[in-house]
């Protein structure tokens, strides 16, 4: 897999959600969250992946740069609604796979 890949699956292909899932349950300061409290964590952490990802995007030429500050904030709300879509999708996939 190469870096454009990879950036691609944080950004749109539940990459972030599904990393921002495995801190959770790997991390020993996430894990001693109460359920509210990690449900408010992983959104976090999958928004702040993905924002990140698409910087790193970005700053590699990968995607372009907004051209105005409006882009650029529109660009940034639309990076973090599919990563918290997606990381949303991903938790009620895994909870319904324990479940059974």
């Amino acid at each position: 897999m190469e870096l454009n890949e990879l950036l691609s699956w944080i950004l749109s292909g539940g990459g972030a959600g599904i990393i921002a899932y495995w801190l959770m349950d790997h991390l020993p300061f996430l894990i001693q969250l109460s359920s509210e409290y990690k449900r408010y964590a992983s959104l976090i952490i999958a928004g702040i992946l993905a924002v990140a990802g698409y910087l790193v995007a970005v700053s590699m030429g990968y995607q372009p740069q907004p051209e105005t500050i409006k882009a650029w904030v529109e660009t940034l709300f639309s990076v973090i609604g599919v990563a918290i879509g997606l990381s949303q999708f991903i938790h009620g996939r895994r909870r319904l796979r324990i479940q059974r």
